[in-house]
């Protein structure tokens, strides 16, 4: 009788609930979900997320989200997933919050806050000259001797540019990430970055002249994320000693320090 009233009991009702919290108003998660003609948008299988009940719940900053999922099972199938997580299919919430986080669907772009990786960048700079591209060679040059003269380990396969300074007091400089530190010699200092530190960053793709675009996709998402930036940006070029014109074509990483 006991055995028979613990298998009965394993098919009774349960259900199993998940919690995410997702970086977006309440109002802007509560459009998305209460509108079933916007569920394709954002949910991989639409269909089977009728099959849960939804909650939200929101910060009082309301810039943050909790949401959860609640869907019914019976108690055998819950015990499984408890004792099998691997197997629990994501709820669609997952999906929903990958899509309210989703940079490009507010910015243009693609915007991510990664960590510090290149700590020491050896830098030298010049003053900037009406076209600096033949400056931005040179001084990658210089950069390249001092390491080899002092058989630096160093990432040479791409280099750092900032603009320091605007006007006629305008300066360019060129930086190589090296693997240890060295001193300062005349027009070269070290760059230190803190490992710990944290860098916004994504890609332009399109003529030089216009990459402003992507700049003020990356200032309105720092304001709206309370960033604050540290440092100048660094844009990461691949080719040293190619002439970048302002309607040429390029393909570059633009990092930002922030706080």
């Amino acid at each position: 009788m006991g055995i028979l009233l613990l298998v009965v009991s394993l098919f009774l009702p349960a259900s199993l609930q998940e919690k995410v919290s997702i970086h977006a108003s309440s109002y802007d998660v509560a459009r998305q979900l209460m509108d079933h003609s916007r569920w394709p948008r954002w949910c991989i299988t639409a269909d089977s997320a009728t099959r849960y009940e939804f909650t939200i719940t929101s910060m009082p900053s309301d810039t943050t989200t909790t949401m959860y999922s609640r869907r019914p099972m019976p108690l055998w199938r819950k015990l499984y997933y408890c004792l099998s997580p691997d197997a629990l299919p994501l709820s669609p919430i997952h999906d929903l919050k990958s899509f309210m986080e989703d940079t490009r669907r507010h910015y243009g772009f693609d915007l991510r806050v990664v960590p510090v990786r290149d700590s020491l960048i050896l830098t030298a700079s010049m003053p900037r000259h009406q076209t600096d591209s033949a400056g931005t060679t040179h001084l990658y040059r210089r950069l390249l001797q001092l390491i080899h003269l002092r058989h630096l380990s160093a990432d040479t396969a791409f280099f750092y540019k900032t603009l320091i300074g605007s006007g006629d007091s305008a300066r360019i400089a060129v930086g190589i990430p090296v693997h240890q530190p060295t001193k300062d010699t005349a027009g070269i200092t070290l760059l230190h970055l803190p490992p710990g530190g944290k860098l916004l960053t994504s890609s332009w793709r399109g003529t030089y002249g216009s990459r402003q675009r992507l700049y003020d996709a990356m200032a309105l998402f720092m304001k709206d994320e309370n960033l604050r930036p540290v440092a100048l940006p660094l844009e990461k070029y691949l080719i040293a000693d190619t002439l970048v014109h302002p309607d040429q074509h390029i393909a570059i990483d633009i990092f930002y320090p922030v706080f």
